[in-house]
C-alpha cells in the first residue's frame, strides 16, 4: 500500500525526483507499486521483442538464445525503471519540453532551419547513400545507439559537475529562497544536509538529461521526417539506384499528374542516420552557443536547486518524526 505523502514528498514526485523521497527507490518501495512494475515489464518486453523482430526481418542474424534473454532483461529494466520512477521523470520532462517549446526557451525553433540547411548538403551526397543507405538490421540499430550513447554521455558529463553546487546551502535563507512558494513555512525553516546517495544523483541526472535529450530527440525526429519527405520529392528511384549501385527496396510509390514519387528503404535509412547525427550535433553545439546553452540550462538548473531544497526540508521533517530533533534554521 502506498504510504501517505507529505506536501514536500508529493512535490518531489510530481517534479520528476521520486528517488529523493525517503524509501521510494528501495526494494520494498518498488514492490509497493506492483502496477508500475508490471507495466514496466510489459513495455520493456514489447520494446525488446519488437527490436529483435525488426532485426530478423532484415538479416535474420539474431541468435536464438537472445529470445530467452528478453524476459530476464525486461524484468531487470522494469525493476530499475520503477525504482527510479522513470515514468514520473518522463512525465515531468514531457511537461517541461512542451512548456519550453511554447515559450521558446528550448531554442528548437531557432536551430532547426540552420540544421536543415547544413544537413541538406550531406543528404544530396551519393557517399552518404552508399554508407548510410546500406545500413540495415543490427548495423543500423547499433549506429543509432552509438550516437544516442554519445548524446547521453555528453549530457550526463555536463550535468554531473553541477549537482554538488546545487546541493549546498549556506544558511536557511538560501533554503527558503529556493523553496517553491507553496512550501515556504510561515516561521523558521527546519532543514538538514545529507550527502546525496547514488540513486539520488542518478535521478537528478535523469531530470537534467531527459529534458535536453527530449529536445535532441525531437530535433532528430523532425530532421528525419523532413528528409524522408524531401527525398521522396527530389531523389527518385533511378537516382537512388545509380548512387548505391544496386536495386533499392521500394516501400511505397504513387503517381501524381504523371510523375512517379517513390519512397525506398534507403530513403528511410539515410533520413534516420542524418536525424540521429543532427541530434548529436544539436547537443554539442548547444554547449558552445552561449544563448542556446543558457536557454536549455537555466530552467533545469533552477528546478534541480528547488528539488534539493525541498529534499533538505523533507529529510529534516523525517528526522523529527523519527525522534531526532531538528532545530529551525540550523543545519544538522
Amino acid at each position: 500500500m502506498t504510504p501517505d505523502r507529505t506536501p514536500g514528498e508529493r512535490f518531489l514526485l510530481e517534479s520528476g525526483c521520486p528517488a529523493l523521497v525517503p524509501g521510494y527507490a528501495s526494494v520494498r518501495g518498488v514492490f509497493r507499486r506492483p502496477g508500475a512494475l508490471l507495466t514496466g515489464i510489459v513495455a520493456a518486453g514489447v520494446l525488446l521483442a519488437a527490436t529483435l523482430v525488426l532485426i530478423q526481418e532484415e538479416d535474420a542474424t539474431a541468435p536464438a538464445f537472445v529470445w530467452w534473454a528478453v524476459p530476464v532483461l525486461a524484468v531487470v529494466l522494469a525493476f530499475a525503471a520503477t525504482a527510479f520512477g522513470v515514468n514520473r521523470v518522463l512525465r515531468f520532462s514531457l511537461h517541461w519540453f512542451f512548456r519550453s517549446v511554447v515559450t521558446g526557451e528550448s531554442g528548437v525553433l531557432h536551430v532547426l532551419p540552420l540544421l536543415l540547411v547544413a544537413i541538406t548538403f550531406f543528404f544530396l551526397n551519393n557517399a552518404t547513400w552508399q554508407t548510410a543507405g546500406e545500413l540495415s538490421g543490427i548495423p543500423l540499430v547499433l549506429t543509432v545507439l552509438l550516437l544516442l550513447a554519445l548524446i547521453v554521455a555528453f549530457l550526463m558529463r555536463r550535468g554531473r559537475a553541477d549537482l554538488e553546487d546545487f546541493a549546498v546551502f549556506a544558511d536557511a535563507e538560501e533554503v527558503r529562497a529556493a523553496l517553491p512558494a507553496a512550501l515556504r513555512p510561515a516561521g523558521a525553516v527546519a532543514w538538514t544536509v545529507v550527502p546525496l546517495r547514488l540513486r539520488e544523483r542518478l535521478n537528478l541526472l535523469l531530470v537534467a538529461v531527459f529534458g535536453k535529450l527530449m529536445v535532441a530527440f525531437v530535433v532528430g525526429l523532425a530532421i528525419s521526417a523532413f528528409f524522408v519527405l524531401f527525398g521522396v520529392l527530389t531523389v527518385d528511384e533511378p537516382t537512388v539506384r545509380s548512387w548505391i549501385g544496386v536495386q533499392p527496396r521500394i516501400l511505397w510509390e504513387v503517381f501524381v499528374a504523371g510523375d512517379r514519387y517513390t519512397m525506398t528503404a534507403e530513403h528511410v535509412r539515410v533520413a534516420v542516420f542524418l536525424g540521429a547525427f543532427s541530434a548529436l550535433y544539436f547537443v554539442v553545439s548547444s554547449a558552445s552557443d552561449e544563448h542556446l546553452s543558457r536557454s536549455l540550462d537555466t530552467a533545469t538548473n533552477r528546478h534541480l536547486r528547488t528539488c534539493l531544497a525541498v529534499r533538505a526540508v523533507v529529510l529534516a521533517a523525517g528526522h523529527h518524526r523519527n525522534g531526532r530533533p531538528v532545530r529551525p534554521d540550523v543545519e544538522v
